[in-house]
């Protein structure tokens, strides 16, 4: 290469490897929006019951070093009566340290500021310190912990202000992980070699097109999924997408109409909603928060495998990214995303493959969508492997009390059954609520596996069971 050639980024590379890894990207994404809708949860918690810190609260709440809390102390002296004009010089510093791990270090230091301030100045002027903290999180900071930040300013009704900020937080975490999803889907689809200033315009180009479908709305949003990637959300998961498309229009409620129904408010929910009176406060109970928590996660999924059927169709790894979302569905019985997502998982893929778990989930969503006769000749010419987990599961479909016994004894027997996982999956739960005697059998098993793990370590014997990756 001439010294006048400029440097190309080492990105040339099979497709299908091109594919793998925009799907690795996608998973990525999801695992992000795992990770903080579990922190959410976590959080949500606190809100209920007796006031016990999680151990990971008390980590969040002891990072400080002593010196940081001096110099944030020193720093709130001389807030005074304005806290937007102290922090203004504290907040541009942070936005121009030259990485995330130089952000990151600033950030105990802010939030000891941000707090004290507030025991100064009362939860009046939280709402606008709060809205810089949240402008961060998007490139920084989880948006769970911010919600503590604001959890923790609040002083006339914790609990309820925690559960709106988590509310913020949902919304934010879910758009994060759309945006990640739509800049991976306009990255290059074919073999290219980039130069240094060309992989910077085509990432930059990425970033641009989804941040301009985001910034148009969840009505959009529906119209693109159905035109690039040929999912309507709307019929694929009804019952998530209307409790979400609500969460996006309360979000902008909250922050821009003091929780209340306003004109705005009432033009964004979904046509089938019943839209309470003009004016009316949108509390944010617990039950509220979780059912919002659970639409996104169930949206995300759908929206996860959509892209990936598009990007990498007809592969292993894509029926390996779409077995989570499928189990998840099943068990908030969503089965016309679980019958959705896993058709497209396994659509292609030669009759012996090895996603066993997705084609018995496939077979249970359409046994509940009424489609038991034909699905049943289906089922009975199945050959499961060696493995009891599909064996009970092959007898749980056809009603084979038997056949489901005898698995179940044998994988006890040799200790080679994850009783607990299987205890745990839908479809053996519908089939002890039906068959009495497989539901005791599973209680015994449950019941030694407890005392088992109870005895010391040189008493328990072999161990065994395989874990569900």
């Amino acid at each position: 290469m001439s010294e006048e050639e400029p440097a190309r980024a080492e990105l040339t590379q099979p497709a299908f490897s091109l594919a793998a890894k925009r799907l690795m990207a996608l998973d990525i994404a999801r695992h992000a929006l795992s990770m903080e809708l579990d922190a959410i949860r976590q959080l949500l918690s606190a809100t209920t019951g007796p006031r016990r810190k999680t151990e990971e609260l008390k980590k969040a709440e002891s990072r400080l070093t002593r010196d940081q809390r001096c110099k944030a102390e020193q720093a709130a002296r001389l807030i005074g009566g304005e806290v937007a004009a102290a922090l203004d010089p504290v907040l541009a510093d942070l936005r121009s340290v030259p990485t995330v791990g130089h952000a990151v270090t600033w950030y105990p230091h802010l939030e000891e500021l941000a707090i004290l301030a507030m025991d100064r100045m009362g939860w009046a002027a939280a709402e606008g310190l709060g809205s810089r903290f949240l402008d961060l999180s998007d490139n920084h900071f989880p948006t769970a912990e911010v919600a503590f930040l604001l959890y923790r300013w609040s002083r006339s009704s914790p609990d309820e202000a925690l559960r709106t900020a988590l509310v913020t937080a949902l919304v934010r975490a879910f758009e994060n992980f759309f945006g990640a999803c739509l800049r991976t889907w306009h990255l290059p689809r074919t073999a290219t070699t980039f130069t240094d200033e060309e992989a910077a315009r085509v990432l930059g180009e990425a970033a641009t097109a989804a941040d301009v479908l985001l910034n148009k709305g969840a009505p959009h949003w529906q119209i693109w999924l159905a035109d690039q990637v040929n999912m309507d959300v709307h019929l694929v998961d009804p019952h998530g997408w209307l409790v979400a498309r609500e969460l996006f229009a309360r979000r902008n409620a909250i922050e821009h109409a003091g929780s209340r129904a306003d004109w705005r408010y009432l033009s964004r929910l979904p046509e089938r909603s019943e839209p309470p009176p003009r004016g009316t406060v949108l509390l944010c109970d617990r039950a509220y928060v979780n059912d919002a928590a659970d639409a996104v996660e169930g949206v995300a999924d759908v929206i996860e495998v959509a892209i990936a059927t598009r990007i990498g169709s007809a592969t292993d790894q894509l029926a390996e990214l779409a077995t989570e979302p499928v189990f998840r569905a099943l068990r908030r019985r969503r089965y016309e995303a679980v019958k959705w997502m896993a058709e497209q998982a396994l659509h292609g893929l030669p009759d012996n493959h090895r996603h066993h778990e997705v084609r018995v989930n496939l077979w249970m969503s359409r046994q509940e969508l009424g489609q038991a006769a034909s699905v049943r000749e289906e089922i009975a010419g199945w050959s499961p492997p060696p493995d009891e987990r599909y064996q009970i599961a092959r007898a749980a479909l056809l009603d084979d009390e038997r056949a489901a016994l005898a698995a179940l004894h044998e994988g006890l027997a040799a200790r080679t059954l994850d009783v607990k996982w299987i205890a745990d999956w839908p479809l053996v739960q519908r089939f002890a609520s039906r068959s009495p005697t497989f539901e005791k059998e599973l209680r015994l098993g449950l019941t030694r596996l407890s005392h088992h793990k109870s005895l010391p370590p040189d008493r328990r014997g072999r161990r065994g069971g395989r874990r569900r990756r």
